[in-house]
């Protein structure tokens, strides 16, 4: 699936490995720039220092 692979370039283009929590935010972002919703923004948010910028 194009997902899965768009997943592991990102991965292979990161100097450092994702936290679990990472993972899960990259897995939701490529979902939501491949869904076929009429949702434009995605907001990520979350703590201070939880590595949102680096995403």
């Amino acid at each position: 699936m194009i997902n899965r692979y768009f997943i592991e370039k990102i991965n292979e283009n990161f100097a450092f490995d994702f936290t679990a929590d990472q993972r899960s935010a990259v897995a939701k972002i490529v979902d939501f720039l491949y869904s076929r919703s009429n949702n434009q923004v995605f907001l990520l948010k979350g703590y201070a220092g939880t590595g949102k910028s680096s995403l």
